[in-house]
């Protein structure tokens, strides 16, 4: 994510529904997908401000209603903080799935 941004590719919509997990090596490897709604740092058009993720994961600075009307800059914090938004609850669900299917999981010891 935060390679990306530095290139100027901005993703805007940090969402469970965007993040992939695979396991590799015995770890978890987490992937940010769909960047159907991303923009670009020096596209003139829509800049992300719009409402179009899930509410209970958009940064609160871009709920405001300056937010809403494109007056508040889409920052890599926004994306940063929509992360921690997610992140409890995927790996809540990460946990479950574990329980669940034990010996589907890979085992953590090597």
């Amino acid at each position: 994510h935060l390679t990306l941004w530095k290139e100027g590719v901005h993703h805007r919509d940090v969402s469970p529904g965007n993040l992939m997990r695979y396991w590799k090596d015995g770890k978890q490897i987490g992937i940010l997908n769909d960047y159907d709604l991303f923009s670009l740092v020096d596209d003139p058009g829509p800049q992300g401000n719009e409402c179009t993720s899930m509410v209970l994961f958009i940064a609160l600075d871009l709920l405001t209603e300056e937010g809403q009307h494109g007056k508040v800059k889409h920052l890599h914090r926004h994306d940063l903080e929509s992360f921690m938004y997610v992140l409890p609850g995927f790996s809540c669900i990460t946990r479950m799935e574990s329980f669940y299917h034990r010996d589907c999981a890979p085992s953590m010891n090597g």
